[in-house]
Parts: C-alpha cells; sequence; structure tokens
C-alpha cells in the first residue's frame, strides 16, 4: 500500500523538523517501517488499524524480550500519535493496547496481608514522628496510587482537610489535577501533620538522619521515599516490593471498589488506560 509509504515519509520529515535526534529517527522509523510491513501483508490500511492487529503484531515476534517489544512499540504509538495530530486518522489503536511488562520490572502484586504486615513494622518504630510519616506514606502509595516524585514534592498548601472526613490533594507537574482522598488516608495525613508541629516546612514529608537520635531535615528526597519501602519491606518478609508495586495494588484496589475506568484514570492524572486494562481483565478472570 503506498499510502502507508507515504505516512513513514511524512513522519520522518515531522521528527526532524521537531528535533528529534538521529538515533531515535532511525530507531522508530525501523519500528514503523517494520509494523507497516506486517500491514501491507495482511492487507490492512493505517486507517483501518485496530488494537487487535497491535496485538497480533506483537505476538508475531513473542520470542524477543518483553525489553524490545516495549521499545518497538514505543515508536509506532508515536507514529499514531502524528496520525492523529495531522487528522489522518479518526483514533488512536494504541490508546487500548496493553504493553508488555518490563523484563526488569516485573513483581507480584502485594497483597492485603503484604500491606498489613508493612502497616505492622511502621507501628514498632521508635520514632512516634516518624511512625506517622511512614504511614502517611503508605496510603498515598498503597491507596492512592501516587507517584513517588508527586509524593515528596507535595507541599502543605496543596492539602485541603477542613473538617471533612476526605481530604483532597492538589498535584502539581505534568499531571496537574485535584484528588479526593480515601478516608483512611486523610485520616493519617491528619495525625502526621497535627504531630509533625514545629517542624512544619513548606514540603510535607520531611526526611529523618540518623538511626537512633533523628535530624529532620525539611525534604523528603526520592531516594529517601524508596529506601523507605525497601526497608519496612524487608523487615516484614516480603520480596519484590516497590513503590510502583503499590501503586498497581492501589489500581486494583480500585476495581475491587468499583472504580469506573475514567475514575481511575482522572485519579491518577492519566490520558491512557495503560495497565487499568490489564487489572480489569486480572480481575474478570478471578471472577
Amino acid at each position: 500500500m503506498q499510502q502507508n509509504t507515504h505516512h513513514l515519509e511524512d513522519f520522518v520529515v515531522f521528527m526532524k523538523q521537531n528535533g528529534k535526534s538521529e538515533a531515535t529517527i532511525e530507531s522508530y522509523g525501523r519500528d514503523t517501517k517494520k509494523f507497516l510491513t506486517f500491514l501491507e501483508n495482511q492487507s490492512i490500511s493505517v486507517e483501518s488499524v485496530e488494537t487487535l492487529h497491535l496485538t497480533n503484531y506483537t505476538e508475531s515476534f513473542m520470542e524477543e524480550s518483553h525489553n524490545s517489544i516495549r521499545r518497538s512499540i514505543f515508536g509506532i504509538r508515536q507514529f499514531f500519535r502524528f496520525l492523529m495530530q495531522n487528522q489522518q486518522i479518526s483514533f488512536n489503536p494504541l490508546d487500548d493496547f496493553i504493553l508488555p511488562e518490563r523484563d526488569d520490572d516485573k513483581f507480584e502484586l502485594p497483597n492485603h496481608s503484604d500491606i498489613t504486615a508493612i502497616r505492622e513494622i511502621i507501628y514498632e518504630q521508635d520514632s512516634p514522628l516518624k511512625a506517622a510519616r511512614d504511614l502517611t506514606l503508605l496510603e498515598l502509595l498503597s491507596t492512592e496510587g501516587l507517584k513517588a516524585s508527586e509524593i515528596i514534592s507535595l507541599q502543605w498548601k496543596h492539602v485541603l482537610f477542613d473538617d471533612n472526613p476526605t481530604g483532597s490533594l492538589k498535584i502539581t507537574g505534568k499531571k496537574t489535577r485535584n484528588i479526593k482522598l480515601h478516608t483512611s488516608t486523610t485520616t493519617v495525613f491528619r495525625q502526621y501533620k497535627k504531630m509533625l508541629e514545629d517542624h512544619i516546612s513548606d514540603y510535607c514529608f520531611v526526611a529523618f538522619k540518623g538511626k537512633t537520635v533523628h535530624t529532620i531535615l525539611p525534604q523528603m528526597t526520592r531516594h529517601g521515599l524508596k529506601h523507605f519501602v525497601n526497608e519496612t519491606s524487608e523487615q516484614a518478609n516480603i520480596q519484590g516490593i516497590s513503590t510502583e508495586a503499590l501503586r498497581q495494588f492501589a489500581i486494583h484496589q480500585m476495581i475491587l471498589e468499583g472504580w469506573e475506568v475514567t475514575q481511575i484514570m482522572s485519579h491518577l492524572g492519566l490520558k491512557r488506560p495503560g495497565n487499568i486494562l490489564k487489572h480489569f481483565k486480572s480481575q474478570n478472570e478471578s471472577s
């Protein structure tokens, strides 16, 4: 199909005009051309591509690593975004396509027992303030599904409690949004703020330096947050827990609570459903 070739040529010109590196242009162009060849062999035009076609395509080279497949899809995704931007297609078939997990990011989804075990470890800490902080962090990760970068960037001016049982947060950055907190998150967040007292700074989450006598620093780092997750999960004898695993646990719980896909996307600041659909599929298969 000659038209597919024209689309690819226009895509390459677009990437050059937008300052993409030669390596990116070569990689995205190669992956897109490979997919277009697959379409031509199936007598499928770009305008009629559906999510199922992408699934069939990736299954045609499943012997490759998940990372290789993901990299290939990245280029194809940019190609379809280009077509959408230029109104050459009416919808993006990548919106509903679930990327394979990275080979180095596979993990077992935590369960309620795991979260309870981590919570018990936190309760056993010597510092009540540190325990209050860590309980709040755990809620934001495993109940609200916030990213590590969003949590460490939170400032008190972004937190609204009032007298409501459920507070709200303003998440800033690339995915700016206002979210309503679960009651359990609001409760521990309030307690943490009350205990923080004179140590309150602009940022919500302070850092603790020192093993026994803690020096309180004004802002927690991303490394500090990951260290908290790794340390408490190891103490609870749980393997494979990470900030991303806790985020996926939160998504799974939202589905069990009856949230719609659009509600979860809004809460997490997502433009596409991505792994949410995978959780729905898993839930349907187990029910």
